[in-house]
């Protein structure tokens, strides 16, 4: 695959991939949930590798795109933003984990009847 070729894939790519998240009801509220990178990689057996698209946010609504051309190249820059968090995002997806998984235990739970029904009058 020669330069020309993967750039039309990628910009194909890129297209495709923001049709998708412009879609979901929750992507007009990303950012104000903090949420400003998203990654994605593409690649198939048949190609070969495409490369990494780092979409990030910039003021004004203006998702700007970046590509890496090694899976190690987009790890290292997801890294780098993870790094540059002011939170620690290791932190709040154990919290993530534990609310979710205390969600699952309540419902899972029988609900008990009252043995006599109550009258009121």
């Amino acid at each position: 695959m020669n330069h020309r070729e993967r750039d039309l894939l990628r910009q194909a790519m890129d297209v495709q991939f923001r049709y998708q998240l412009y879609q979901k009801p929750e992507f007009r509220y990303m950012q104000s949930l903090g949420i400003k990178d998203i990654f994605q990689g593409f690649g198939n057996t048949e190609i070969g590798m495409i490369g990494v698209l780092h979409l990030y946010w910039k003021e004004k609504d203006v998702w700007l795109t970046k590509w890496y051309d090694t899976p190690e190249q987009g790890r290292d820059a997801q890294q780098k933003v993870f790094d540059d968090s002011p939170f620690d995002r290791e932190k709040l997806m154990h919290a993530r984990m534990r609310d979710k998984e205390e969600r699952e235990r309540k419902k899972s739970m029988p609900i008990e009847e009252p043995e006599e029904p109550i009258i009121l009058n």
